[in-house]
This record gives C-alpha cells, structure tokens and sequence, in this order.
C-alpha cells in the first residue's frame, strides 16, 4: 500500500514485495480456519483501504472486495516469487541483509521470513531506528508499504530483529476490540489500558483519547517485543540446528502449534518475564497476560496462576518462583521434542509429540 511518494525505483520494489506477499497468501489463506480467515481479511482490507482504526467498515465494501481477492489469488498461486530488482544489482526475495543494505539508506526496512505452516511473510516500511545491540541488528519499522495477510508485530528473521510498530499498534486494537465485543467488565487488557490512565469498558471514548492510548501502549509493547525476540535470539543459540530443522517438518500439524509455543515459553523465560519483573511493568505484564492464549496457557497453567495471584493480592512473589525456575523447565521440554524428531519421518515426530502432549492439552 502506497502512503508516501516513492521515487520510481522504489515504488517498483514496492510493488514487487506486494506481488511476492499476494503469491504467499494465495497459497497459504487457505490453511486458516474459516473464523480466522474472514478476520485477517477484514483487518486486511483496513490496511489496505487507509481506513482509520477508529472508524466502521461497510459489510458490502468488505465483501465485494474479498471475493476479488480470492479471485485475483487464484491466478497467482503457481507463480514463484520474484526478486527484487535495484539500479545495480537483483536479490532473491529471501536475502533479508542484502536488500536491507540497499534500502537502508533510504529510510526503508525489508524482511522475509517464515511464520506458522512455514508461511512466507514478506513486508518493506518505513525505517524509524536501526539499532545493534551484540551482534544483532534490530530495526524499528513505521508505516508499512506492502505486506501479506498476516503481519506479525515483531520477528527474528536471519539473526536481525523487525519490531513493527503499526503492526503492534494494529495488533493491540484488535484486543480492545475483542474486550468490547465480548463485552468484559475485567481482563488483563482493561487492566493495561487503566494503568495507561483510560476505562475501556466506557461506552463513549473520545478518538483523542483512544489514539493516545494507542501511541503510549504501542511504545511499551514495542519494547516487550523487543525483549521477547532477544530471547528468541539466545534459544535459538542454545538449540540445534535439527529444531528448525524439525520445525520446517512439523509445518501444519499440531504438533508446530506445540513446538513454538514450547520455545516462546522458552525465550520468555530468558528475557521478558525477568525484564518485566525487574522493571516493575506492571501495564506490559497485564498485556503480557493478555496473550497468554492457546497453548501458551494450556502449556503454563502455573504462570497465569501466578499471575492471578498478582491481581488478587498485588504480590509479586508466585511470578518471582515462577520466573526463577522456568528457564530450568522450557529448556528441558525443548530438548524433550527433539528426543522425538527422526529426520525423513517427521510425520512419525509429529505424532509422537502430539501424543506426549495429548494429556495436558485435553485436560483442560
């Protein structure tokens, strides 16, 4: 999407990563369930559209346009994925650092990398900070130029972190939004949004206020996601190569869904749940627990339990034990998965994983 003026080298890489993310989608929508489809789409055509967070959608502009959209990717999907041509030089649409050094000096940030269901994401935006921090380069990201259905907040992608702050600010929105359809008098993201000083369960909220809110909660969760992709980094740097290995040949199955909510959990355990204590945060820890969903929870009962101890009593202690004895934990279970994992039978790993984990995930 074209939000600036673009010189016309850039708005044809623009328009290149856009055709690259439209081949990815095409191939890869489909995997989503019918409620989660529908939703990503709706959220899409927002960002594609321009349209403000704050303001209604008309049903009938939605749904005109997604059949479009289903239509127009139906003539993509066998395509391959183009690469991005500069004044002296052409780069497979993977070569994040490459592209990057291109870019850089035009105030523009490129990544692409591989999400659930080995799902290609691919996006270029406006380039606010680059920073390095060890040997990894972190780049903030504003406005976003092109991207695919799914834009993930943050992603560590070939050792550079990408925090994408119009993403996470989207990101966000969609939560408060999620609380006021559910219609919740209590949760940890009215809880955040009080800590930042606004009721969100308050029927009539000015689009000041709500916008302000935005801004200040996208700030401090940029930094959460920081935190939790500089975990990722030192995971990944205690794990073998045979983990993204594994991974790649999970893709799809259940057991992906465990594999990668086991090694968040790990990174989590190595830097945001310390930072987070240390900092005292008391807003990101309550939107920390706000995505503590899914398997995340089924996985670690014990930390929302902790964290409900925290709301109930305002002590601190139960997160402090948890925290303390997590790494210990998440780095043997990581280990455990790759006890299961044969390379060439990886529909053998998948079910064995499935099966270890089938107790614990039905429990509940």
């Amino acid at each position: 999407m074209d939000r600036q003026n673009h010189s016309r080298e850039m708005q044809g890489i623009i328009d290149t990563i856009q055709h690259n993310c439209d081949i990815s989608d095409a191939r890869h929508a489909g995997k989503y369930s019918m409620c989660t489809f529908l939703l990503k789409m709706r959220e899409y055509y927002r960002w594609q559209q321009g349209i403000p967070l704050s303001a209604s959608m008309g049903k009938d502009s939605v749904g005109k346009w997604l059949v479009e959209h289903e239509q127009y990717w139906e003539d993509l999907f066998a395509e391959k994925y183009k690469r991005l041509a500069f004044a002296a030089s052409k780069h497979d649409a993977f070569d994040t650092p490459a592209i990057n050094t291109q870019l850089k000096k035009h105030q523009y940030v490129y990544s692409a990398g591989r999400g659930i269901f080995s799902k290609p994401h691919f996006f270029i935006g406006e380039l606010i900070d680059h920073a390095r921090q060890d040997d990894i380069d972190i780049f903030i990201c504003g406005d976003e130029y092109a991207r695919d259905l799914v834009a993930p907040p943050a992603m560590l992608c070939n050792g550079q972190i990408f925090i994408r702050q119009q993403s996470i600010r989207r990101f966000i929105w969609e939560k408060i939004e999620e609380n006021r359809w559910r219609k919740l008098d209590e949760s940890p993201v009215i809880r955040a949004a009080v800590e930042h000083g606004l009721d969100i369960t308050e029927p009539d909220i000015t689009p000041d206020k709500f916008e302000y809110l935005l801004d200040t909660m996208t700030a401090l969760e940029s930094d959460s996601a920081l935190q939790h992709e500089l975990g990722e980094v030192s995971a990944g740097r205690q794990l073998p190569a045979e983990w993204d290995e594994m991974l790649s040949g999970l893709a799809g199955s259940q057991a992906e869904f465990i594999a990668r909510a086991i090694r968040d959990h790990l990174a989590d355990s190595i830097t945001t749940l310390p930072w987070l204590l240390d900092a005292n945060n008391s807003p990101a820890l309550h939107f920390y627990f706000a995505n503590f969903t899914g398997l995340r929870k089924v996985l670690f009962p014990q930390a929302l339990a902790a964290y409900n101890d925290f709301v109930s009593n305002n002590s601190r202690t139960a997160l402090e034990d948890i925290c303390a004895n997590a790494f210990t934990r998440w780095q043997k279970e990581t280990t455990g998965l790759l006890d299961y994992f044969s390379p060439g039978h990886c529909d053998n790993t998948a079910r064995d994983i499935e099966a270890h984990y089938h107790d614990r995930i039905h429990a509940t």
